[in-house]
């Protein structure tokens, strides 16, 4: 089912967890796998996890896509965290420092970069990140745990920042403006020259 209709399935998971759907959209977002632009899954003789129940293992969580995306399917990680396992979370080697700072309180996990492979030795089970949705994020009510802001920024460095630019009482806005993505970056980019007008 490579091409067009893993494509189809993907895209129709996703307007069923847009309208709620919860149970059968999480179980076809799982195609996105089938998807050829896609990356490949993990290549492991563990076994997937498919129950949060357990207790005392290791659970290896690897990323999925670019940074975008595991920043927002590391709102899930909380959830994860909060049960009585250890995790190896691997996360883009640019957000090694700050998931370290923002998940200092959680004692029960260690985030390492995306090009590290854990010996299959390191760990009992293994799941990707975007896969978390359907244990920690069933129905509308589970959304309230969703927390608003989990990523903590280097205290020094914000206020740093904020003093530099905040010499009048105008609003501070940044702006994502280049992915690099090889298929889709084209379409969410555009150059900085095109700001000049705003």
């Amino acid at each position: 089912l490579k091409g067009n209709f893993a494509e189809a399935k993907k895209n129709k998971s996703l307007c069923l967890l847009s309208r709620n759907h919860f149970d059968k959209g999480w179980i076809l977002f799982e195609s996105r796998w089938e998807v050829e632009s896609y990356q490949l899954p993990l290549a492991s003789q563990k076994p997937l996890l498919d129950d949060f129940s357990i207790q005392n293992k290791v659970i290896y969580i690897w990323s999925e896509q670019g940074v975008g995306d595991q920043i927002i399917y590391s709102s899930l990680l909380l959830d994860a965290l909060k049960t009585k396992n250890n995790f190896f979370v691997s996360v883009d080697p640019r957000l090694i420092s700050l998931y370290e700072r923002s998940f200092y309180g959680t004692k029960n996990v260690k985030f390492i970069p995306t090009n590290d492979r854990l010996l299959e030795a390191d760990y009992d089970f293994h799941i990707p990140i975007g896969s978390l949705g359907k244990f920690f994020r069933d129905s509308t009510k589970a959304f309230s745990n969703h927390p608003s802001g989990y990523l903590q920024s280097r205290t020094d460095l914000s206020e740093t920042l904020e003093k530099k630019l905040r010499k009048t009482n105008q609003r501070v806005i940044g702006i994502s403006w280049l992915s690099k993505n090889n298929e889709i970056g084209q379409a969410k980019s555009f150059a900085l020259a095109d700001l000049i007008p705003i």
